[in-house]
């Protein structure tokens, strides 16, 4: 039996024991497993559900199984104090959207915002636009590890800013806001982009080479505001890019935004409302920190951000300014989501369902290494059918009708000439 006959029928028999023993150990395991995320619940309808509090800006007092609720007030029924915890809470929540880290921004892209990723928030490509998507949660849910993400979602978003040269500068005293016996001092600047000219005046603690500072320059709360006011949910807000010796040719440059927040989308009740006065306090979020900044009879404030950290805009360009603002104010929201306390209504309830686990190891490689074996044999087999065999080799040469060959042929077969 010739090599390659041999390889014909014993490569089927060689196939099929690979075959088996790589079977018998791989064999599949298939378990039924507890969901424990987003991605493993079943909707049961009709039934409590909670949703974020969103009337105001506060934290969980106690824990979350069973906090201590603080409802929301009206306006009119805060104190001064009371007024300066929400704006720097607010402040501090949009301080939240960026990793602390790398300043990355913790958010999707807008193809995401119909997925079933809870991102934190979402970010629209070449656009000053971004978006939060609420979701739902069980109340017994006390890890928050299986919500669900609702059609609700809220955009803030910045129109054109407008720019302005700084042409003077003063250093001034001015009164303390937070204390009422001192002055601080403060830079007097008078900008113009010319056909306009104004004055602003900055204390010179939130001020820095080449950093940025944000302003909010109302007189009254956010809420109430007037004169910075573009809308119903829009206010004006500034920003100065402070001069220093590594950008801009050491230009002083000021910028004016509006900060739109729009409402919430397919809110059907009222507790999934966000107000328009809250919708303007996240919109200034940036540069509140919940202290008067220059007087004591206004509202007006400022955070500053030196160069190299997450919000300032040296590096970003002139564009990144109303997209750091709108982007702060998601921020801001988002985490309010997040954090506030919860109220309970009834709607489609997440619940963690049980799934099938299927396991089959190492089964892509041996499957491999069982074809690679088939393969190698085949080559096998064509190789020796296809070489010339050594008998073929050593057959000798013969010529036609010569007498010497049908002699020797003759010979061979017994018979002799006469």
């Amino acid at each position: 039996m010739s090599l390659s006959q041999f390889l014909l029928q014993s490569d089927p028999n060689l196939g099929n024991v690979l075959t088996q023993a790589a079977l018998a150990a791989i064999t599949p395991v298939i378990e039924v497993q507890d969901g424990s995320n987003y991605n493993h619940t079943y909707i049961k309808p009709d039934s409590d559900i909670a949703i974020p509090q969103l009337g105001c800006y506060h934290h969980w007092v106690g824990d979350r199984k069973t906090p201590r609720h603080f409802p929301c007030k009206s306006v009119r029924e805060y104190s001064d104090t009371e007024w300066s915890t929400q704006q720097a809470i607010a402040h501090r929540y949009g301080d939240a959207g960026r990793d602390t880290l790398t300043n990355r921004s913790l958010c999707g892209d807008y193809k995401s915002l119909s997925g079933q990723i809870p991102y934190r928030y979402h970010c629209k490509d070449d656009a000053a636009e971004f978006a939060y998507r609420f979701t739902e949660y069980n109340p017994n849910d006390i890890l928050d590890a299986y919500p669900k993400l609702t059609n609700r979602v809220i955009k803030a978003s910045s129109g054109k800013c407008l720019s302005y040269n700084s042409t003077e500068l003063r250093l001034i005293q001015v009164q303390d806001g937070a204390n009422l016996r001192n002055t601080i001092s403060a830079w007097n600047y008078t900008y113009t982009n010319g056909s306009f000219q104004g004055d602003i005046i900055i204390p010179v603690a939130h001020e820095a080479f080449d950093g940025t500072t944000y302003i909010y320059r109302g007189k009254d709360i956010p809420q109430n505001e007037k004169q910075w006011s573009c809308g119903d949910r829009c206010l004006w807000m500034w920003a100065h890019l402070n001069p220093g010796p590594y950008f801009r040719d050491n230009r002083s440059i000021f910028y004016q935004c509006p900060i739109t927040i729009s409402p919430v989308e397919n809110a059907i009740r009222p507790e999934q409302i966000f107000s328009d006065g809250m919708a303007r306090l996240a919109a200034a979020s940036i540069a509140l920190q919940g202290r008067r900044g220059g007087n004591w009879q206004q509202w007006t404030q400022y955070q500053f951000y030196p160069v190299g950290t997450a919000w300032e805009i040296h590096n970003g360009g002139d564009d990144r300014v109303g997209p750091n603002m709108a982007e702060f104010a998601i921020a801001s929201i988002s985490t309010l989501a997040i954090q506030n306390s919860r109220v309970i209504v009834s709607a489609d309830q997440p619940n963690l369902s049980s799934y099938l686990d299927f396991r089959w190891g190492f089964v892509i490689p041996l499957t491999l290494f069982v074809a690679c074996i088939h393969i190698g044999l085949f080559l096998t087999m064509w190789y020796f059918d296809t070489r010339p065999s050594k008998d073929k080799m050593d057959m000798p040469l013969i010529r036609k009708d010569t007498p010497s060959n049908t002699a020797s042929v003759g010979s061979s077969l017994g018979f002799h000439p006469q």
